[in-house]
């Protein structure tokens, strides 16, 4: 009976995406330790499309799932702990632009440090043991054009990164200018 009730609202949930290169994905795999976290990356094309991400692992007699959303460059988006069915996590995302974005699935209770990607979680690089209740994790995305699992924390460029582009850019643009005044 839970898992029809599991599949009933996963067909509803899966329904909402909509927009016109949308499509739907799903991702499961299994925690090695109750300190885990799993990324991915999603690419949105069209601004209309409802972007929907949730999980049915604790549905599934599992544990107790916490989602999060970054934007490209690792800015905190949302993140959701119990808005799902039973406890699942569920994040209803709308008006997205068009870019890349990241998530991560975790745990309760291994919360992010932050609001950035790269603050890392409360458990970040300790081994806490067997995951509580269970391991498997199963994950939703919808509305995307892509979306895959990362093999470890995406690397988001630091402003600093930036600043040195933009400046080589500046050397590179007055370097061209004083050779073409010389032509």
């Amino acid at each position: 009976m839970k898992r029809l009730a599991s599949a009933l609202v996963t067909a509803g949930l899966l329904s909402l995406s909509v927009g016109s290169q949308a499509g739907t994905f799903h991702f499961t795999g299994d925690f090695a330790d109750a300190s885990d976290v799993v990324y991915g990356a999603f690419t949105v094309t069209d601004y209309d499309s409802v972007n929907l991400l949730f999980t049915d692992s604790y549905a599934e007699g599992n544990f107790d799932p916490i989602l999060f959303v970054w934007d490209a460059r690792g800015n905190l988006l949302a993140s959701d702990d119990d808005s799902g069915p039973s406890w699942d996590a569920l994040l209803y995302l709308t008006g997205l632009a068009a870019g890349n974005y990241y998530f991560g699935i975790t745990q309760f209770p291994n919360w992010n440090n932050g609001n950035n990607l790269t603050d890392g979680f409360t458990y970040g690089g300790q081994t806490q043991g067997a995951p509580y209740l269970g391991a498997s994790w199963s994950l939703y995305v919808t509305g995307a054009a892509s979306a895959k699992i990362l093999p470890g924390v995406p690397a988001v460029p630091e402003p600093e990164t930036y600043a040195m582009l933009l400046a080589g850019l500046g050397v590179v643009g007055a370097v061209a200018r004083r050779r073409s005044k010389k032509i």
